[in-house]
């Protein structure tokens, strides 16, 4: 199973077209595809519904004739900058088209009528394919980014001049091989430019306090395959150039060779090996300082791919299980879109304490969730036992009103947690009436809440409601 396939449902695609007959094939070809797709004819219903819930795609058909066409894009873009916004239309109106483009309102143009109906699923998993190595790549640190564009353009070029102007060195080698494989590309590749030198490659092996030849298939032509350095009861130091001197004056004495190329190989840090070359000319030695260097940068991709595997498996998981840096973005463009639009946004701290095993209950809690707020409602596990639910377009006052419902419901449910009803605390706040930010309003909802679990009720808080303030709860 591809990644588009596994995580296609958790992308939102919305499609806007007035045409009703056109829409529809679109929708139940997506739709019929496990794709979280929805399409709208009516632009005012458009337009208020992404006002709540802004998709990941939008797929629209291009109208000329339509004056308020721009509007809709104008609106998407001002919304959100960074979404997705697919163009369809005839290649007759390719003109107007490109304006749209070059003001930054539409992503890409596809022509229609396609060939294929698959034809135009296989470019939405294209950006959504996009999207989720996009959101990997965000995870990364700065430096590691650095690293991996560097190593594209290195693969781009596909070779490299080294000092002399008749030597080409290998590509980089292709993702997934492993450290060994990688050392004997590079050997390899030096072989077969200088048949007369003799390589060895020295594995830093720190756990044995010695180091020791690989005996990988590149070496069974050199004189020197399998023959340890004298180290056994020595122990290397944390400076680099001090360790670098003493397996250097260990290979003059082991190899009886004064003209040699000692190399070493670092990865994260750390000194990975050495690369021992005899006999080499002169005007390679540069050459293969380079190879090292680049041999490293391999190294640091095969480890952030092997970063980004596991990353790839817990982008979009459950609910509770969202990563907090991505809830917490969530909530500031949310903050950010109440600024903007003058509307509120409202927060709900809940203190539910799970045992540990019982993911039973937990199951059970996510899915009470999911029936009972609004589509456009988000929530996730922000500590152990503490979960934050974000309302847009919702104030104070039915924020808590949702609350108390969300707690009497549970209540009546009957919900446990090993064998005892489930104790709730609700912390409410809202911006920009009681908190001034995204992080005053984590914090106040904490306060609310943390008071009514110092008190031992069971009950709602607002955080420092107006004068007067009393909400009457009903159901």
């Amino acid at each position: 199973m591809s990644i588009v396939d596994t995580y296609k449902n958790q992308f939102r695609i919305f499609s806007y077209d007035e045409d009703v007959s056109r829409s529809s094939m679109i929708n139940e070809m997506f739709r019929s595809q496990g794709y979280d797709f929805a399409t709208f004819n009516d632009r005012e219903v458009f337009l208020e519904t992404i006002e709540n819930q802004l998709p990941h795609i939008f797929i629209l058909y291009y109208q000329p004739l339509n004056m308020k066409f721009r509007e809709v894009l104008s609106r998407i873009r001002k919304l959100s900058p960074e979404v997705e916004v697919i163009l369809l239309g005839s290649n007759d109106f390719w003109p107007g088209i490109r304006s749209l483009i070059d003001a930054g309102l539409v992503t890409d143009f596809w022509s229609w009528p396609l060939a294929s109906r698959e034809a135009l699923k296989l470019r939405v998993n294209k950006v959504i394919e996009k999207t989720i190595f996009k959101y990997i790549a965000e995870q990364r640190s700065e430096e590691s980014q650095k690293i991996v564009a560097a190593l594209d353009r290195l693969q781009q070029n596909q070779t490299f001049q080294a000092s002399s102007p008749s030597v080409e060195l290998a590509p980089i080698p292709e993702s997934g091989q492993s450290e060994p494989r990688l050392i004997e590309d590079l050997i390899g590749q030096l072989k077969k430019s200088h048949p007369q030198a003799d390589f060895a490659y020295i594995k830093n092996y720190k756990a044995k306090s010695q180091l020791l030849v690989m005996r990988t298939t590149f070496c069974k032509e050199s004189y020197y395959r399998g023959q340890a350095l004298p180290m056994d009861q020595q122990t290397l130091t944390e400076d680099k150039e001090t360790d670098y001197k003493r397996v250097r004056a260990l290979i003059e004495e082991s190899f009886a060779a004064n003209d040699f190329l000692l190399q070493p190989i670092e990865f994260a840090g750390e000194t990975f090996g050495f690369l021992v070359a005899i006999h080499l000319p002169e005007s390679m030695k540069r050459y293969l300082q380079r190879s090292a260097h680049y041999l490293a940068l391999s190294l640091r991709n095969i480890s952030l791919e092997s970063q980004d595997a596991n990353l790839a498996t817990t982008i979009f998981t459950d609910s509770l299980q969202v990563d907090n840096s991505q809830f917490f973005r969530h909530l500031s463009r949310e903050v950010a879109r109440s600024r903007r639009i003058e509307k509120p946004v409202s927060m709900i701290l809940t203190h539910v304490q799970f045992a540990m095993d019982e993911q039973k209950e937990r199951k059970e809690f996510i899915h009470f969730l999911n029936e009972n707020l609004r589509s456009y409602d988000f929530f996730a596990e922000v500590s152990e036992s503490e979960i934050a639910i974000v309302l847009p377009h919702c104030d104070f006052e039915g924020a808590a009103i949702k609350a108390e419902r969300l707690r009497r419901m549970i209540l009546k449910r009957g919900m446990e947690t090993q064998n005892t009803p489930l104790r709730l605390c609700f912390g409410v706040t809202e911006y920009p009436r009681l908190s001034s930010d995204s992080d005053q309003m984590m914090m106040d909802s904490k306060a609310a809440c943390d008071q009514v679990l110092a008190s031992g009720n069971n009950k709602v808080c607002l955080f420092a409601p107006p004068p007067g303030f009393e909400p009457e709860f009903t159901l």
